[in-house]
């Protein structure tokens, strides 16, 4: 299993911030990582993500959508989830009635997850970067 988290806490309520994770429409104006999403964010839903950076095109899973708390979401890159799975979760804590603080995990596990991760670069920066990104745009 390889992980990756960050934190970073935001002058906004849960409920912005929530708004703009669960607006999968618009993650192209804020998300560095994100060209475009097919799709709208519910438990269960399928959502096809589109990337400038490998993989250019995943298909994802909500697997959690409590609003406005938290927002998990699996891929297996087509294989069984056995072989490679990825899981992202953004989780929001209310720190008082104006600020939250927003953590991400990215975990890779599954028989191959080590051997998949060698030609994917760091993922620390990145998702640090999309903290930042929704830490701007939620303070607007």
């Amino acid at each position: 299993m390889t992980e990756f988290t960050d934190e970073i806490d935001i002058d906004a309520t849960a409920e912005k911030v929530w708004s703009i994770l669960a607006d999968a429409a618009g993650y192209a104006q804020w998300n560095p990582e994100i060209k475009s999403i097919e799709g709208s964010f519910s438990e269960g839903a399928m959502l096809t993500l589109h990337r400038d950076s490998a993989p250019e095109k995943s298909t994802v899973k909500v697997a959690e959508f409590d609003a406005p708390r938290t927002l998990k979401m699996r891929s297996s890159g087509g294989m069984p989830s056995k072989f490679l799975k990825a899981e992202r979760t953004f989780v929001l804590l209310p720190l008082n009635e104006t600020s939250v603080r927003v953590s991400q995990r990215l975990v890779f596990s599954g028989f191959i997850a080590k051997l998949a991760l060698k030609g994917v670069p760091d993922q620390k920066p990145i998702i640090e970067g999309v903290g930042r990104a929704l830490k701007k745009v939620a303070e607007q």
